[in-house]
């Protein structure tokens, strides 16, 4: 099977695969962890493409009311697990700017069980795992990060998987913008601003991180995650 960065599938315009970025004494593993925008009203080709490529675990980060609205395509291919984020919906609608960096620092340390249980599901997924929010950039842009920062990957590449995700999603993004693409109610309004991935947001965050804990591992550890967990995330990702 060959493996790809950004796969080719019809309908999925930032699906990634983890895989390929030097790490010490060797790489991420190829077909263990693909991000990507919330898999719905896919062509069945895509969906069988997915499993072609090894995917058997798909880890939905939305909120119970988000996932209703738009119902994964996965649920009847593989293993769909259910892990939101604590708190209400996510909200899309805002017409202030958004500061990214301090949304993603709130939501590591007001969001540590949330945390605990993606590690948790990343360790025990069967077969290649896929992760997505809605549009793919923010709670999975978290997670990425954490998995990344886990096996060692510099945090240049941490910083560029997360900022690549905006010239990526333009389609979806030019969706929400027309009104064709609703994560809510009608008249939802944007801020141009909710549609970007800033490399200084990532970077903020993870300088917060190894500034306050030492380390991402480090900050994961508080979450109450096992060091076996995180050993396990590391031997299937990680590899010579």
């Amino acid at each position: 099977m060959e493996f790809v960065r950004r796969l080719p599938l019809h309908g999925l315009y930032n699906a990634r695969d983890l895989g390929g970025y030097a790490v010490p004494g060797g790489r991420t593993r190829f077909g263990v962890f693909v991000r990507s925008e919330a898999p719905c009203a896919l062509p069945p080709v895509t969906v069988a493409e997915l499993t072609r490529y090894g995917i058997h675990t798909a880890i939905d980060l939305r909120s119970p009311a988000e996932a209703s609205l738009r119902p994964s395509d996965l649920r009847m291919a593989m293993l769909c697990c259910s892990c939101p984020q604590g708190g209400d919906a996510e909200s899309f609608s805002t017409e202030r700017p958004v500061d990214w960096q301090e949304i993603y620092i709130t939501r590591c340390e007001d969001n540590r069980p949330w945390v605990r249980r993606f590690l948790e599901l990343a360790a025990g997924a069967r077969g290649g795992m896929l992760f997505h929010c809605t549009t793919g950039k923010d709670r999975t842009g978290l997670c990425a990060c954490f998995l990344l920062s886990l096996a060692g990957v510099e945090q240049a590449d941490i910083v560029a998987d997360y900022a690549v995700s905006e010239l990526y999603l333009q389609p979806v993004f030019h969706a929400m913008r027309s009104g064709r693409l609703r994560l809510q109610g009608d008249g939802t309004r944007y801020h141009e601003t909710m549609f970007h991935t800033p490399p200084s947001a990532m970077e903020g965050l993870l300088d917060y991180l190894q500034r306050t804990y030492g380390s991402v591992r480090q900050y994961l550890s508080t979450t109450g995650v096992a060091e076996e967990t995180l050993e396990t995330i590391i031997k299937k990702f990680v590899e010579p």
